[in-house]
């Protein structure tokens, strides 16, 4: 980062969320040093399904909406990321691209940090590793949530013989 003003900003920022609190000052400066601040549109797309897996992002401020290609081309929600929130977690430390695609639904001020940096700061942090894996989580839920609300009516007039929506 260049902004030598905007870095205790975002440093302060950044110690404030459990994405990134943990780290030490070492490892702050070493992800704000690395880090860029980038703007997107709405509508812009900020990666697609298997592009590279290069970024972890720091959403500070707008709304994205992350999904994925289906097999028949079409387009599945997988869930939207609000301000404050971090992202991708799905593959981190295993997989080389993206599992989903990410397009800004509002404008998007957000801090694209270098995924070997993040991972690096990640594996040298245990309090950091549980945050992440405790985010992991609450996503697994929602999108067994989502699921289980869009498969259960069709399980249940399947399994009863009623017309679909009942």
């Amino acid at each position: 980062m260049k902004d030598r003003n905007a870095y205790h900003e975002y440093a302060d920022n950044l110690r404030t969320h459990p994405e990134f609190g943990p780290l030490s000052d070492d490892d702050i400066e070493k992800v704000i040093s690395t880090m860029k601040i980038k703007r997107y549109h709405r509508g812009q797309v900020l990666f697609d399904q298997g592009d590279s897996r290069a970024n972890f992002y720091y959403l500070i401020d707008g709304v994205v909406k992350s999904f994925h290609w289906d097999e028949d081309g079409e387009e599945q929600l997988y869930l939207y990321i609000r301000q404050d929130k971090a992202f991708p977690y799905i593959g981190l430390f295993d997989d080389d691209n993206y599992a989903y695609t990410v397009e800004s639904m509002t404008e998007v001020k957000l801090a694209e940090i270098p995924m070997s940096v993040y991972e690096e700061v990640l594996q040298n942090t245990p309090e950091l590793m549980v945050n992440a894996i405790r985010e992991m989580s609450r996503i697994i839920n929602m999108a067994e949530t989502q699921t289980s609300k869009k498969w259960l009516p069709r399980v249940l007039s399947v399994g009863f013989g009623m017309p679909f929506g009942f």
